[in-house]
């Protein structure tokens, strides 16, 4: 039974990604002739995706039918023209009796498109539907801030709030809505939204300078500044008040419920602080009948330092026999796979914070 996502869910995959789109034109007076030209059921398209989907290094992400269109999602165009151009592969042997055949005459028609997607260039927004097209193939996360409609009606996005003058709302993002004015606070992720008891009518927009302080713009004319004391303390910078105590906040922590892991080698993660962190992710994966359970099983570690409120993608990949074991869970019925991701972002003053979240690995 189809599984649908509640609620608004959007797509989200990391570094560039390539589309495919091919499709045919079956001939109306020989449409039986027109399949078999194509391939048919042993050499044809459908048969070339099962062959690629049990192949966790081939680079296909997912696809779905239309009719006689297939869109296909490709880690990258290197691993698709490999893919083409392999010759002992199906697509080869379909390709090369196609054009014998039909390069000169009239028969059964096809066609394809290639796009190449740059990181982040892109929106899959889904609502109330069931894992499908780019959030089935890369994953799906949902929003991290949600609201209902009436009186607010367009939420103004804003700045996550770096101004060593304002510890009050340090690491806190703030936003407002255009409709009422009103701003919120909320620290991610998973923070609960609060009003900051401020109004801008006619919030039209966010801005920051370069020490770091938020201003808020009104379509009336004014500009707002948030400020305790006005004072400039540019970010990474402290008041005087003595020795550094406070742990590093995550202002961004993020991953994909659903991930590819087997096809990609890794599963990923996005994270962001509000100082400059060292930062350390782990993986545990368990394996889930009814109950999730420890495997014994983990990804290896990855490591890295960020500046200031600048959002990197941890990579947590797994080795060879991970992806066996984990391929070979996923084959027995009634079985999902999970990591328990831990992430512990750390301070030149060797302040610590630990976040936890979860993924499940999918085919």
């Amino acid at each position: 039974m189809t599984t649908i996502l509640r609620g608004r869910h959007q797509a989200e995959i990391d570094g560039d990604f390539v589309v495919f789109l091919i499709g045919a034109r079956l001939t109306p007076w020989h449409p039986l002739r027109s399949f078999l030209d194509l391939g048919g059921q042993k050499f044809g398209m459908p048969a070339m995706l099962k062959r690629l989907s049990r192949d966790p290094d081939s680079g296909l992400l997912g696809y779905h039918t239309h009719g006689l269109t297939i869109v296909q999602y490709w880690r990258s165009f290197e691993h698709l023209e490999a893919f083409a151009r392999r010759p002992d592969d199906l697509h080869r042997t379909a390709w090369t009796n196609y054009y014998r055949r039909h390069a000169h005459k009239e028969g059964a028609g096809i066609w394809h498109e290639t796009y190449l997607v740059r990181a982040g260039e892109y929106e899959a927004v889904y609502h109330n539907m069931p894992a499908f097209g780019l959030g089935a193939a890369a994953g799906t996360v949902l929003p991290v801030i949600e609201y209902a409609h009436g009186p607010s009606c367009s939420i103004t996005g804003g700045y996550v709030v770096r101004d060593g003058a304002l510890p009050e709302l340090a690491g806190t993002y703030v936003y407002g809505d255009y409709c009422v004015g009103d701003l919120f606070g909320a620290v991610l992720p998973g923070g609960a939204p609060r009003a900051l008891g401020l109004n801008v009518p006619g919030l039209s927009g966010f801005g920051e300078d370069a020490c770091g302080r938020v201003y808020a713009a009104s379509l009336n004319g004014p500009v707002y500044r948030l400020s305790t004391t006005g004072a400039c303390v540019p970010p990474g910078s402290a008041m005087p008040s003595g020795p550094d105590k406070r742990a590093p906040a995550f202002t961004l922590l993020r991953a994909a419920r659903r991930q590819h892991a087997l096809r990609t080698g890794y599963v990923s993660v996005r994270a962001r602080c509000d100082e400059q962190c060292a930062l350390r992710a782990t993986g545990r994966i368990q394996i889930a009948r009814v109950r999730a359970a420890a495997s014994g099983l983990a990804t290896r570690t990855a490591r890295t330092s960020v500046v200031a409120d600048t959002r990197t993608t941890l990579r947590l990949r797994l080795s060879r026999a991970t992806r066996r074991a984990v391929k070979r869970a996923l084959a027995r019925p009634h079985r999902r796979v999970f990591v328990r991701i831990t992430v512990r972002a750390t301070d030149a003053a060797k302040n610590a914070r630990t976040r936890k979240l979860r993924v499940q690995i999918v085919r």
